[in-house]
């Protein structure tokens, strides 16, 4: 789901239609990876909410081998 999210900004509906699940379980998968530190935000499409991933700043330093 991770890489999914990574890859561009995806709806819980289109989320659960690629990984064939419903989107409750979505949206109970993306509330716990939330609670495990991942910087995943939901934004407001002209089609509605879309999950996007946010590199945190530790993500960031280890990309650029610079502080944040």
């Amino acid at each position: 789901m991770l890489t999914l999210i990574r890859m561009g900004d995806r709806s819980a509906v289109a989320l659960a239609q690629e990984l064939g699940v419903s989107a409750a379980t979505i949206n109970r998968d993306v509330s716990y990876l939330r609670s495990k530190g991942h910087a995943i935000t939901a934004r407001r499409l002209a089609a509605g909410w879309a999950f996007a991933f946010e590199p945190s700043r530790d993500a960031r330093k280890s990309l650029t081998g610079k502080r944040p």
